[in-house]
C-alpha cells in the first residue's frame, strides 16, 4: 500500500468553488494557501504509482475527476479541550480562523 509523504503537517482539505479559481488566500497576511489538486499532488509524489494506485488514493480524500478536491496548507488546530472549537491557522502568519461546524 502506498502512503502519502507530506513536507509538512498540513492536511486541509479544499474544495474550490467556482467563482475563486483554485485560491485560497489567507484573509490576514494574504499568503497563498492552496496545496495543489490532490491527484496532480499524488501523481508527482508517487511517481512510480500506476494511475489506477493513484486514483484510488485520491479517492480515499473525496477526490473524483468531477468534483476535484485540493490539498490546503492551512493547519487545522484540534484543542485538547473538548469544550474548545477547532481552528485553523495560516502557517505563514499564524493568523487564526475557526472552522465550520461538523454535522
Amino acid at each position: 500500500m502506498l502512503g502519502f509523504k507530506f513536507e509538512s503537517m498540513y492536511v486541509l482539505l479544499y474544495k474550490p468553488q467556482m467563482s475563486d479559481k483554485h485560491t485560497m488566500i489567507c484573509r490576514h497576511c494574504g499568503e497563498n494557501l492552496d496545496g495543489g489538486d490532490i491527484y496532480e499532488v499524488l501523481r508527482e509524489n508517487h511517481p512510480d504509482a500506476t494511475d489506477e494506485q493513484i486514483l484510488r488514493m485520491a479517492k480515499s480524500y473525496g477526490w473524483t475527476r468531477e468534483t476535484p478536491i485540493r490539498f490546503s496548507h492551512e493547519v487545522v488546530v484540534q484543542p485538547d479541550s473538548r469544550s474548545e472549537p477547532e481552528y485553523t491557522e495560516c502557517p505563514a502568519c499564524h493568523g487564526v480562523n475557526p472552522c465550520a461546524p461538523r454535522h
